[in-house]
């Protein structure tokens, strides 16, 4: 299950064709956390945000990384957030390597605004976050913790709906790259079902789609056939 400013959310078509034939996997990931997209009094933009959010805490399950949570508080005097964190982001990658994220803004009712982040990546300590983020952005107040259940998942996904504002944006890496086109062609082929499809295919599975074409996640190998 389960973290450059242009880093997009979705990406080109992550399909991966195949004529291997088979049939889907007959046993399917049937508990999630996640909200069933279409199930819901949300709008289609918190249910976007839910699900890039939740399917990122599945990769980050799958691939054994840790979760961690930060919030990056603002300044009057500085107005672009976005340029800071684009800021932050290189010198977190400078310093600690990987960093895989999803982001949302909040507007506070002092009209700042503050980025609430969940992120797959190395430990930061916390004075370094705060005197970087001060450095940057004329802010010294940021909160940084480990999620250590992942029963929390859920919750905090539910949170981030809350108090985003409908703008968020994530790494390549957060999920994988494509995930949306194979999440679109999953949901266009099962329909109420796809939740159960798509855990599927986080979870290692083939998912087919038809004959000749299967969806597979990035990290699941197949061996070179001799010819």
């Amino acid at each position: 299950m389960i973290y450059p400013i242009h880093d997009a959310e979705g990406g080109d078509n992550g399909g991966r064709a195949s004529c291997l034939g088979g049939s889907p996997p007959s046993s399917l990931v049937l508990v999630s956390v996640h909200k069933s997209p279409f199930k819901s009094t949300w709008s289609k933009a918190q249910k976007r945000l839910y699900h890039r959010v939740l399917s990122g805490f599945e990769c980050a399950k799958r691939v054994g990384d840790h979760v961690r949570v930060m919030t990056l508080t603002s300044s009057p005097e500085y107005t672009d957030i976005h340029r800071s964190f684009d800021r932050l982001r290189k010198r977190i990658r400078r310093l600690y390597g990987r960093f895989e994220y999803c982001c949302i803004k909040e507007h506070t009712k002092e009209g700042l605004e503050h980025l609430h982040l969940v992120y797959r990546g190395k430990f930061i300590p916390q004075k370094w976050l705060s005197d970087t983020w001060n450095d940057i952005h004329g802010a010294k107040i940021v909160w940084i913790a480990q999620l250590y259940t992942w029963k929390l998942a859920k919750h905090l996904g539910r949170y981030f709906i809350k108090e985003g504002v409908g703008r968020f944006w994530m790494s390549w890496g957060w999920v994988y790259r494509g995930f949306v086109g194979d999440w679109k062609v999953i949901v266009s082929k099962y329909g109420k079902f796809a939740l159960r499809f798509w855990m599927s295919l986080l979870h290692g599975n083939v998912v087919k789609i038809n004959d000749c074409f299967e969806l597979h996640a990035p990290w699941i190998k197949f061996p070179k056939l001799l010819l």
